[in-house]
């Protein structure tokens, strides 16, 4: 929840707590294997490495 980690983040650099609003929209809010031909070859070679976890 992007409200709980900047309400950290606050926290963390000892400011006064305020509402953030964040304009970012997800250009592609499809999942990656719906989007990338080759995902199950792309996540196999990756298996084992330390970018295995985009992968799920």
């Amino acid at each position: 929840n992007p409200r709980v980690v900047m309400a950290g983040v606050q926290h963390f650099l000892g400011v006064q707590p305020k509402p953030i609003v964040s304009l970012l929209v997800r250009q592609n809010p499809e999942k990656l294997h719906e989007l990338i031909e080759e995902y199950a070859i792309l996540k196999e070679g990756f298996k084992g490495t330390a970018y295995e976890g985009f992968f799920e």
